[in-house]
């Protein structure tokens, strides 16, 4: 994962930029579906794909989700891995997941 001044400023063919403030030294900034400018951190975005899968899940099996593993593939080195972890946890608080672990795949 990239941090701070190692991030490009610009994406435009994906739709978003990159940004930041005081409290967060990075923030995406992008446009909503009624053409409004937002921002947000990597890891509430994270919170909400979490929250799409979580429900995919729950229609899937019948019942929500107590738990979640997250399968992490063996590529990234252990800086890597460690902010990979970080902010995955962090997007679980956002979403007041307790119980979740990573699973490294080789």
């Amino acid at each position: 994962m990239i941090k701070g001044s190692e991030a490009p400023t610009t994406v435009s063919e994906r739709g978003y930029t990159f940004t930041k403030d005081d409290e967060n030294p990075i923030l995406l900034e992008f446009e909503t579906f009624d053409g409004t400018m937002k921002t947000a951190s990597p890891e509430f975005l994270m919170a909400m794909l979490i929250r799409q899968q979580l429900k995919a899940i729950e229609a899937e099996i019948g019942e929500k989700p107590t738990k979640l593993g997250f399968c992490i593939f063996d590529v990234y080195g252990k800086k890597e891995m460690n902010n990979v972890q970080t902010a995955l946890g962090k997007a679980c608080e956002l979403m007041k997941i307790k119980d979740f672990c990573f699973v490294p795949w080789k």
